[in-house]
C-alpha cells in the first residue's frame, strides 16, 4: 500500500516543507499562501521521493508510442486517477514504467525554466 504524504510550498517565502497526514495542518492552510502536493509513492533512481509538481527526467523512454528512445522531461501531474509525467507538448508517460530511469531535477515552483515553457 502506498504511503500517504504531502509536501507544502509556501508561495511567499518560496520554500517547500513536508507535512504528515494531519487534518489540523490542512485546516489552517490558506490556499492563497500555500500549495499542497501529494507523494506519488515512487522514489527516483537516487532514492528521492517523487511528488506532484516535481520536474523529472526519464532517460531513454518511448513517448506516446513513438519508436525512438530519448530523454523525456516533464512535470508530475495527477490526472484521470493516476500520476503521469506530462511535458510541454502534453505528451504523457507513466512514471511507474520507468522507475529505474526517472530522476527528480526540480519543482515547478522553484525551477519552472526546466520545462522550457513561457508560462
Amino acid at each position: 500500500m502506498r504511503e500517504i504524504k504531502f509536501r507544502i510550498f509556501d508561495k511567499f517565502v518560496g520554500t517547500i516543507f513536508k507535512a504528515c497526514l494531519d487534518e489540523e495542518v490542512f485546516e489552517v492552510l490558506d490556499a492563497d499562501m500555500y500549495i499542497v502536493t501529494q507523494y506519488t509513492g515512487l522514489k527516483d533512481k537516487n532514492d528521492v521521493e517523487i511528488y506532484e509538481g516535481d520536474i523529472v527526467r526519464i532517460e531513454k523512454c518511448f513517448t506516446n508510442g513513438v519508436d525512438t528512445l530519448s530523454d523525456h522531461i516533464g512535470q508530475i501531474k495527477y490526472s484521470n486517477c493516476r500520476f503521469m509525467v506530462v511535458d510541454e507538448f502534453l505528451n504523457s508517460v507513466c512514471p511507474y514504467r520507468y522507475k529505474n530511469q526517472i530522476e527528480v531535477i526540480g519543482t515547478i515552483y522553484e525551477n519552472k525554466e526546466l520545462l522550457n515553457t513561457d508560462g
